[in-house]
């Protein structure tokens, strides 16, 4: 488990209304995807104004995401070699990398405090916006001009998947799947992925 969402009304969108603080009070088990013990998260708690956290598992927090003007913060990118164990099927369900982007051989799924969206309500493009995003190596950066940065998936949906069969911009066109990951889908071999060092938003 990687997310908890908690539905309800907690507050306002200014700072003096947010939220101060959220702390785990029932038996919540986590799992840790580095050596897969379970962790109890009972007790854990992360705090707006000084960012502080007691949290266990080597993951920096960032405790002003509880106020609502905090802006979007990436909180882990995790590569693998692409594959669709696990993915839907279906046209009108699937938003992994090769639905665009059939050429896809490792995928970086970066984790947000939140939706990433262009403006709070258009959904992020697969093509258009990998401007947003760089992938670092040691000696080089693969950027939206390199062509081995393919697109992005984990987005949502095309409105209508006849829309694929043309040619013109998917500008608009996407419905958002409304959660907090965006995968970046990559062309290159297992030597260039196992020299990647960061990403970078930008």
């Amino acid at each position: 488990m990687n997310t908890v969402h908690l539905i309800g009304h907690f507050g306002g969108r200014t700072f003096e209304t947010s939220p101060l603080q959220v702390r785990v009070i029932g038996d919540l088990k986590l799992r840790d995807y580095k050596n897969g013990k379970n962790i109890a998260a009972a007790g854990l708690k992360l705090d707006r104004d000084n960012g502080s956290s007691d949290w266990e598992m080597g993951m920096t927090q960032y405790g002003h995401g509880l106020s609502y003007e905090s802006g979007l913060v990436m909180l882990q990118a995790k590569m693998y070699p692409m594959s669709k164990k696990g993915e839907a099927t279906e046209a009108d369900e699937a938003n992994h990398c090769q639905v665009n982007f059939p050429s896809t051989k490792y995928v970086i799924k970066v984790l947000f405090n939140g939706a990433p969206t262009l403006d709070g309500y258009h959904c992020l493009n697969p093509t258009r916006d990998i401007r947003f995003f760089s992938v670092v190596k040691s000696r080089e950066i693969i950027g939206p001009s390199s062509g081995k940065f393919k697109g992005l998936a984990d987005l949502g949906v095309l409105e209508d998947v006849w829309w694929k069969n043309f040619t013109q911009s998917m500008d608009q066109q996407y419905t958002s799947d409304g959660d907090n990951y965006v995968d970046l889908c990559l062309d290159i071999e297992e030597g260039e992925a196992n020299d990647i060092k960061a990403i970078l938003i930008q």
